[in-house]
């Protein structure tokens, strides 16, 4: 019971848009946080983790009753100092989270980044993707002292985080490794982005760098996402178009509150 309330606590901390649901990838990245700074603990929670998805226990929204239940599933077998330190970690992840997603255009165009990046909804970007995505299109201006710059911070965390056996299917239907590299979630990938753009990019050349690392990805997706006709006409024309040209970052990291 006392875990329970500890819970429902939590449940205002998540639910910041008053929607009465805690959405998915928030709550992935809270958990896999955890798992994953904790190298002795985590083998176990991600097999919880993985089973609870298996069993169909975590929707993408889940209301106050269905999170209490997962996470006291996946806490099940904690010491009560255990449990403690899980609870102080959601704490401060959320506030970390909310900062990370919404505090501005900049935070939100790197969280739609990230998301798309994560076709897979596997809760993490691959370092060494990220690497040769980077590589491919120096997306930034000056390009060179950003790439020190992510390839110090890329081997720096290499080791602080564990490495999930995660398979995925290739184009002939064959399971490989999800990874190749290391796995870098949303905190670390908001880091690395802002150590190859550097401090001193404007606006326009930040977002035209963002742009360029999303259409890199879009080369390997077979089916383009188009979801308006701007978009449709964008990649159909190869960007030729001047129009379309001069508006690819008007939608970039722009919500419904910005543009009312």
């Amino acid at each position: 019971a006392r875990r329970e309330g500890e819970i429902a606590q939590l449940f205002p901390l998540w639910d910041l848009d008053g929607s009465g649901y805690v959405e998915y990838p928030e709550l992935q990245q809270v958990i896999l946080n955890w798992a994953y700074s904790k190298r002795k603990e985590a083998k176990r929670l991600l097999q919880k983790w993985n089973l609870a998805l298996s069993k169909s226990m975590i929707d993408r929204q889940l209301d106050p009753p269905e999170l209490a239940t997962l996470l006291m599933f996946l806490a099940e077998d904690y010491e009560a100092d255990q449990f403690n330190a899980l609870v102080a970690h959601i704490r401060v992840l959320l506030q970390v989270l909310d900062d990370l997603t919404e505090r501005d255009r900049k935070t939100r165009s790197v969280w739609n980044l990230f998301q798309y990046w994560d076709n897979e909804a596997l809760g993490f970007v691959d370092s060494e993707e990220l690497w040769d995505v980077a590589e491919s299109v120096n997306p930034f201006p000056d390009y060179q002292p950003g790439r020190r710059a992510l390839r110090k911070f890329l081997s720096q965390n290499e080791t602080e985080v564990i490495k999930p056996d995660i398979k995925v299917q290739n184009d002939d239907g064959d399971d490989v490794p999800a990874l190749v590299g290391h796995p870098i979630l949303l905190p670390a990938f908001h880091e690395a982005i802002s150590a190859l753009a550097g401090p001193d990019q404007s606006e326009e050349e930040f977002h035209d760098g963002i742009w360029q690392m999303r259409m890199k990805l879009e080369k390997h997706r077979q089916m383009p996402e188009v979801s308006s006709v701007w978009k449709a006409e964008l990649y159909g024309s190869e960007m030729h178009h001047l129009i379309t040209w001069d508006l690819r970052h008007v939608f970039d990291g722009v919500t419904g509150k910005d543009v009312e």
